[in-house]
């Protein structure tokens, strides 16, 4: 019974939110007025399949699409959190025409994560442009090797970077997040979802009011 008690309280453990602000986040920066949300840079990986490359680029191929659908998701709690703070959605660039003139740029999925914030701001013509990352590991099956890499068998374990980086290139506000645990399927996106849901939460707006 008592191990049968440790097992749980291990897994609600793992299975929790750890949220850690970055040393970036600074008080006392200029104010930005004006933010995209660029597609996020989701990584997937399964130790097994790594030399496997008709696999590896099925992955890529689906992390690509799910960059797109978690920059919609982000894109869409940040509007209801402006509504009920009662700031204009103006704040943010539709996620549509963000990626219109990317495209537009000739800027593929995977340069974006390899250019300047600087540059990507100032050809989407905002102040300011938050990155992420969502790292995702496929867990090793068996019980012992998930609990000790933080996991329950089955569950997802991801690590999240968030950065708000001005036109000048500053990087002004980050957050980290990691999670393990898993949705009713199993996936990847339900998981990631309940991160997304916290950012508007924890986003700087005091630097928006500044004038």
């Amino acid at each position: 019974m008592n191990k049968l008690l440790l097992l749980v309280v291990i897994f609600v453990v793992s299975a929790g939110v750890s949220s850690q602000e970055m040393d970036s986040d600074r008080p006392n920066e200029e104010a930005v007025h004006t933010i995209a949300i660029l597609p996020l840079h989701v990584i997937t990986e399964d130790r097994k399949i790594k030399k496997n490359v008709s696999i590896l680029k099925q992955f890529r191929e689906q992390d690509r699409k799910d960059g797109i659908i978690m920059q919609r998701d982000l894109y869409r709690y940040f509007l209801r959190d402006l509504f009920k703070r009662q700031y204009p959605s103006e704040y943010i660039q539709d996620v549509n025409e963000t990626n219109r003139i990317l495209k537009s740029k000739g800027i593929e999925h995977e340069d974006v994560f390899k250019m300047p914030p600087a540059e990507l701001a100032a050809l989407l013509n905002v102040e300011g442009v938050i990155m992420a990352e969502i790292d995702h590991r496929v867990p090793t099956k068996g019980l012992m090797v998930s609990l000790a890499n933080g996991g329950w068998p089955g569950s997802n374990r991801i690590k999240s970077v968030f950065r708000l980086h001005t036109i000048d290139g500053k990087l002004i506000w980050g957050r980290e997040i990691k999670l393990s645990g898993a949705d009713e399927e199993g996936q990847i996106y339900g998981v990631c979802k309940k991160i997304l849901r916290k950012i508007p939460e924890l986003f700087p707006y005091h630097r928006m009011e500044r004038q």
